[in-house]
């Protein structure tokens, strides 16, 4: 947005929004040398970014072929990141100690 204010003084405003998710999964195989029980995790990511800048312009000719010209400005940034991680490390005798136990109760 821009509002010419006079002939020599104009003020810009912009905002913008930029937003992402994104999904990551890692597995690792039992009996790997890394983890030898196995591992399996996933994170689930957003990040947005709200950006708003205020721009005052200022331009005098001196001459035809001269200009001088100031520009001062601000920006206000706001950053949100937001990050879930499940994971799970289960080995065969927790399996087997879940399945007896549900059939227990």
């Amino acid at each position: 947005m821009n509002y010419q204010i006079t002939d020599k003084l104009s003020l810009a405003y912009k905002v913008g929004l930029d937003t992402y998710t994104e999904e990551q999964e890692y597995q690792f195989n039992k009996g790997g040398v890394q983890l030898p029980t196995g591992a399996y995790f996933t994170r689930d990511i957003i990040n947005t970014i709200w950006d708003n800048s205020v721009i005052l312009s200022y331009d005098v000719p001196v001459t035809d072929k001269f200009n001088i010209s100031t520009r001062w400005g601000g920006n206000l940034r706001y950053d949100f990141y937001e990050e879930m991680v499940c994971l799970a490390k289960i080995s065969w005798l927790e399996i087997y100690f879940a399945i007896i136990t549900s059939l227990i109760t």
